[in-house]
C-alpha cells in the first residue's frame, strides 16, 4: 500500500531535510496552527506547551485555530508556510488517517507534512443524550436497535473517531445517523439541548452537561480505564472488546524541515508538556502524557496507520 510504505518517513528521517540550517532555531516567533476550535484538548494542548516553549526559548508563540475539514483546513495553512520549524500544527491522529477517505487528501504524509511530536493519549468515553433511556452500553445498543433511524451521533467528518464508529455499528448490526461538527463547543451545544445523542470525547469535556443531568457516560473507549472517572468501565469491559479508539495529539511540520529544528522543537514540546503545572491540566482531558523522542515518532505514527487501515478495509471505505 503506497500510504503504508510513505508513513516510514514521517519523522522527516526520509523527506530529505537539509541537514544542520537551523543551529540557532528558534530565532524569532513561532506559529501553532490548531486543527479544532478554541477550548478543546487539542487547543488546550497546544496553549500550554506554546507558553511554556516560548518561556523555555525567549520567542514569542502565536496560537490560531484554523478548524475544519477533520483537520485539512490547518494542514493546508501549514503547507504554504517555509518549511523552516517556526510553523507548526497541532491536531489529533485524524491527520494520519486522512488518506483512508481521500484520494488526494492535500498532502502526502511523510512528505509534504512530517509528525514532529506525539504528546498526549487520550482514553476518550461515550456520553450519551440523558433523553436516550440507557445506562451501559449494552442497553444503549439495544434502544439503538429497536429505534432505527432514530438516533444520530457526533460526527467530525473523514476522521479516525468516525471510523470506529462506523466499524463498531457494522460489527454489533444497529446504525445512527452521522452528524457533523468541527470540534467539542458546538458539539456541546447540541447535546445539551438534546439534539445530538451519542458522542465521543473526554471526561473533562463531557463534565458540564453531565452535572447538569443532560449527558450520561456509559464506556471509556480507550484501553483501560481513566482516572478522571474510575467508576466508568471500558467498552471491552462490558463485553465489547472491538470498540476501542486509539488516539493521540501532536504536532506536524512542513516536509523539508531542517532535522536540527525539528528535534529541538520535538525536545522542547516534551519537556514543556511534563511540566508540574501543565501535566496535571493535560491529564484532566483523561490524557497520559506520551512524549515520544523523534526517533520513536514515526513507529507509532506506522503502527496506528496499519490499526486504522484494516479497519478502513473491513469497511470497504470508498476514497473521496
Amino acid at each position: 500500500m503506497r500510504h503504508a510504505a510513505l508513513l516510514f518517513a514521517v519523522s522527516g528521517f526520509l523527506c530529505g531535510a537539509p541537514p544542520t540550517l537551523a543551529a540557532d532555531y528558534p530565532t524569532r516567533p513561532l506559529r501553532f496552527v490548531v486543527c479544532t476550535p478554541p477550548s478543546g484538548p487539542t487547543d488546550v494542548l497546544a496553549r500550554l506547551a506554546g507558553d511554556k516553549l516560548s518561556q523555555a526559548v525567549g520567542q514569542a508563540v502565536v496560537v490560531e485555530n484554523k478548524p475544519g475539514a477533520a483537520g485539512r483546513i490547518a494542514a493546508q495553512d501549514v503547507l504554504k508556510s517555509p518549511a523552516d520549524g517556526y510553523t507548526a500544527m497541532f491536531c489529533g491522529i485524524q491527520i494520519v488517517t486522512m488518506p483512508l477517505f481521500f484520494k488526494d487528501p492535500g498532502y502526502e504524509l511523510g512528505k509534504d507534512l512530517v509528525t514532529d511530536a506525539v504528546l498526549l493519549d487520550s482514553a476518550g468515553t461515550i456520553g450519551i443524550s440523558s433523553k436516550v433511556p440507557a445506562k451501559n452500553l449494552k442497553e444503549f445498543i439495544a434502544y439503538a436497535k429497536a429505534n432505527p433511524g432514530k438516533l444520530n451521533y457526533v460526527s467530525y467528518g473523514n476522521h479516525h473517531v468516525t471510523l470506529a464508529i462506523e466499524a463498531f455499528m457494522g460489527a454489533e448490526g444497529f446504525s445512527m445517523v452521522p452528524i457533523p461538527f468541527t470540534g467539542s463547543a458546538p458539539m456541546l451545544t447540541a447535546m445539551s439541548q438534546g439534539d445530538i445523542h451519542f458522542g465521543v470525547n473526554t471526561v473533562n469535556v463531557f463534565k458540564p452537561l453531565v452535572d447538569k443531568g443532560q449527558i450520561r457516560l456509559i464506556a471509556t473507549v480507550g484501553a483501560q480505564r481513566t482516572a478522571n472517572a474510575p467508576d466508568l468501565p471500558t467498552a471491552a469491559e462490558q463485553g465489547y472488546s472491538n470498540f476501542i479508539v486509539p488516539a493521540w495529539f501532536g504536532a506536524w511540520v512542513r516536509g523539508g524541515t531542517p532535522r536540527d529544528a525539528m528535534e529541538r522543537l520535538n525536545r522542547e514540546l516534551n519537556a514543556a508538556i511534563k511540566l508540574p503545572d501543565v501535566r496535571p491540566k493535560l491529564e484532566a482531558f483523561d490524557g497520559t502524557i506520551m512524549a515520544l523522542p523523534l526517533e520513536e515518532v514515526d513507529r507509532e505514527v506506522q503502527s496506528k496507520f496499519e490499526f486504522f487501515s484494516k479497519v478502513a478495509s473491513r469497511l470497504k471505505i470508498d476514497k473521496q
